[in-house]
């Protein structure tokens, strides 16, 4: 549309302002181009943090769940431990 208002609109009265407005305009587009490629890119690499630390959230529950099972099959159970302490 920028391209279009560029050939197709009426030259003002005066033409350094025209040419001023003009390279206003085409510069606008450049940097807000530019501002949403970056944002884009940013959103990117949120999302692969986010699953990454999904993926390490997931095996970090799966070696917990292992050392738990571990730790509790090497525990004697509390009524165990009662009789060889005499308590029972």
């Amino acid at each position: 549309m920028i391209a279009a208002d560029y050939f197709l609109s009426s030259p003002a009265k005066n033409a350094f302002y025209a040419a001023v407005n003009r390279t206003i305009g085409i510069l606008y587009g450049w940097i807000d181009t530019c501002l949403l490629v970056r944002v884009r890119a940013v959103r990117n690499r949120v999302r692969a943090a986010q699953e990454n630390l999904l993926h390490s959230g997931a095996q970090l529950r799966v070696v917990a769940d292992a050392t738990l099972l571990l730790t509790l099959r090497h525990q004697p159970c509390s009524s165990t431990l009662l009789l060889k302490q005499g308590t029972i």
